[in-house]
């Protein structure tokens, strides 16, 4: 019992651009029209607990650009270098177009910026420098379930039976996404599927 998280194409932006999809809802049609990406959160967890006071799943995004740079001295390949640097919380919210519920999860319609290069000739032309942009989202996922108003949640990923940790959310490695690195106890991670492959 756990929750799927998947970033992929967005299956519905085809649809859309060859008129296919039968929506009458222009605000949602453009969306999907400009989403070429899709997160799917799913999980079965919520369905188990129709009775409970609260359910929050709430995925927590960001948005990495990569910076790569790679030199041809005389054509040949001499150096290369690359920067990994996060967009920043405001531009990020351009980029989340719009957040939908469906039974048993959640769908998240982003707008990830296209790979891009450039070509460039230093030192009087001995040197090529070709730079290239490129971009993936991370996401990180918790869910909550309060059962009484006045009762602490219950909160998954849940650690396994015959380990002790315990959720502590005066603990930030606890209430607080770590993007840094996949596998934090009480935190689900993303998998990123290409058209067809998963991608861990």
């Amino acid at each position: 019992m756990g929750v799927s998280v998947l970033v992929e194409p967005n299956p519905l932006r085809g649809q859309v651009l060859r008129g296919e999809l039968n929506e009458k809802d222009e605000d949602r049609l453009a969306v999907l029209r400009e989403a070429n990406t899709r997160l799917r959160v799913e999980s079965a967890i919520p369905g188990l607990f129709k009775d409970a006071e609260m359910v929050d799943v709430k995925p927590y995004l960001r948005l990495v650009e990569t910076k790569s740079e790679r030199g041809y001295l005389l054509g040949l390949s001499d150096m290369s270098n690359s920067k990994v640097t996060l967009v920043e919380e405001e531009k990020l919210k351009s980029y989340v177009l719009r957040e939908e519920e469906f039974y048993g999860g959640t769908y998240v319609y982003l707008k990830t910026p296209l790979t891009r290069s450039t070509k460039s000739q230093r030192w009087l032309g001995a040197v090529e420098l070709s730079e290239t942009w490129s971009y993936h989202w991370n996401v990180r996922v918790q869910l909550q379930v309060k059962m009484k108003e006045d009762e602490e949640p219950l909160v998954f990923p849940a650690p396994d039976p015959e380990d002790p940790l315990v959720f502590n959310k005066a603990n930030q490695e606890h209430s607080q996404p770590d993007f840094g690195e996949k596998g934090h106890p009480f935190w689900y991670d993303e998998q990123v599927r290409f058209y067809g492959k998963l991608n861990d």
